[in-house]
């Protein structure tokens, strides 16, 4: 093939990457049909150029088969996440490509039943990072891995099929694929409006394949991307996860500070903190013994169904080993299999299972039609399903009020107030301030007591600067729904608005 047909090609794949048709492909690249179809054929370099430019890559590192965003490419199609991998090959396109789009097949068929797997995962995020050090990117990873078992209603339990509960819970398609890029692991593909989610993990890594419980972690970690990462308006978002650490600079960058978070979502997620407590019994006392430490490793390795690696220093920083002890006992446990099935892990050019599952179980609709399957060009629903995922985001902003409902009609309010104080307390250390904006704008006064609304005032006081207005009105409302209530008397209302006015 040559260089322009490579260069064509692979134009071609970020096209439909970015869920455009020729046509509106065309249309806003300012040429004509022909034009494009020249240039993905291989036969127009002067239109392969234009198209590079406006897909926001390097047209001359695409003739060499590379994909490498331009530094000044404001509307890019696809977005690289991570600077570790800033250019990588551009045969490994087509498998993101094909895993994007059944990602896209799993959102319609859900959003055609309701909607339900794509509102939960669009109420998570995305979430600024921590920072400036990868221990505060990786503290606020343990938040959200938190944040994530309570939404779903986890527990602290051992995770059994990883690959189902993306699937099935969250809508994130998850897959494997032959990569060509040296040394890339994973990846994660999020649709530009976040209606469509996909994992892919690497079928070439040894270690990947020769451990399944390294799987788990990979997968945890891509995880944390789909749903919390930063994302650029109109570009599909890729993050592309290497095998080596080793390549990140002593300096963090937001790609690093990211990383660092992903790893901290994935040992919480898989290894909860109040799950090893409930495991281990008592109070963490950073042990130095060897062998006491080895046994906590084990017992802890063999429950959540871990990698020995991911088990010890997540140990070290609870504050069951000694830190210096845990990081010398990394790397000294045996790779060993896995207890807990990895079933949903398809190769790359399948479509997901659940898609699978609930094509033949529920007959497409008029809004789902026959050409649901067809990867030739963009699906025509897209649209659909990008304004529908949006309106479902908005609508499920308040799992957090769900619980504290639970948790008041269990007659338990001062579970309900911690349920409430807790989320907040969450948004404003992540400095999510439109989240913690919405959830405040969410609570119905007039329905919750006054346990609950002083709990949302604590948590958001003192007030940044984003939060002021929204916060200032929600203080109006829920003085007014206590005064009307009569639940409290006068002194302490006016004690409530000194302190927390």
């Amino acid at each position: 093939m040559s260089a322009n047909a490579e260069a064509g090609r692979a134009l071609e794949l970020l096209r439909k990457l970015g869920g455009l048709s020729r046509g509106a492909c065309a249309e806003r690249a300012g040429l004509r049909l022909e034009e494009l179809t020249g240039a993905e054929e291989g036969h127009n370099p002067g239109a392969l150029e234009r198209l590079a430019v406006f897909h926001g890559v390097d047209a001359e590192e695409l003739t060499g088969a590379i994909v490498k965003p331009a530094d000044d490419a404001p509307a890019a199609t696809v977005f690289l996440l991570h600077s570790a991998y800033q250019d990588f090959d551009a045969a490994d396109l087509a498998p993101l490509t094909r895993a994007l789009h059944g990602a896209r097949v799993l959102a319609a068929l859900d959003l055609g039943m309701g909607g339900g797997r794509t509102a939960t995962r669009l109420a998570m995020g995305p979430v600024s990072c921590a920072g400036p050090q990868p221990r505060d990117a990786a503290r606020q990873g343990y938040r959200l891995a938190r944040r994530v078992r309570d939404d779903l209603r986890l527990g602290d339990a051992p995770l059994d099929d990883l690959p189902a509960l993306c699937e099935q819970r969250l809508g994130v398609a998850v897959t494997r694929a032959q990569i060509s890029t040296e040394g890339l692991r994973a990846a994660s593909i999020l649709d530009a409006e976040r209606a469509a989610a996909a994992a892919v993990l690497s079928m070439d890594d040894l270690e990947l394949s020769n451990n399944p419980r390294l799987t788990r972690v990979c997968l945890a970690h891509e995880l944390c991307h789909l749903l919390f990462d930063p994302t650029k308006p109109g570009s599909v978002q890729v993050a592309l996860d290497d095998a080596d650490s080793a390549t990140r600079t002593a300096k963090p960058s937001p790609g690093a500070l990211l990383e660092s978070r992903a790893k901290g979502f994935a040992a919480e997620f898989l290894i909860p903190h109040r799950g090893v407590s409930a495991l281990l019994g008592g109070r963490a006392d950073a042990t130095s013994d060897r062998t006491e430490a080895r046994q906590r490793v084990s017992l802890v390795r063999e429950h959540f169904d871990t990698p020995w690696k991911i088990a010890s220093l997540h140990l070290g920083n609870l504050g069951w080993i000694d830190r210096g002890l845990a990081q010398q006992m990394g790397d000294e446990g045996a790779g060993g299999g896995v207890s807990r099935p990895l079933s949903s892990l398809l190769c790359d050019d399948e479509t997901p299972l659940l898609a699978q599952k609930l094509l033949a179980t529920h007959p497409l609709d008029a809004s789902l039609p026959a050409d649901v399957l067809t990867r030739d060009d963009p699906p025509a629903w897209l649209d659909g399903v990008r304004a529908t995922a949006a309106a479902n985001a908005r609508a499920a902003l308040d799992l957090c009020l769900a619980r504290a409902r639970e948790a008041l009609r269990a007659g338990r309010p001062r579970a309900a107030a911690f349920a409430v104080g807790e989320r907040l307390d969450d948004y404003l250390l992540d400095a999510d301030w439109p989240a913690a904006a919405a959830l405040l704008d969410a609570i119905d006064v007039t329905e919750f007591p006054p346990a609950v609304l002083t709990a949302a005032l604590v948590a958001t006081r003192p007030v940044p600067d984003a939060l002021q207005r929204t916060r200032t009105a929600f203080f109006g409302r829920a003085i007014e729904a206590m005064r009307a209530r009569g639940a409290l008397s006068e002194a302490e209302l006016a004690d409530i608005e000194s302190r927390l006015r």
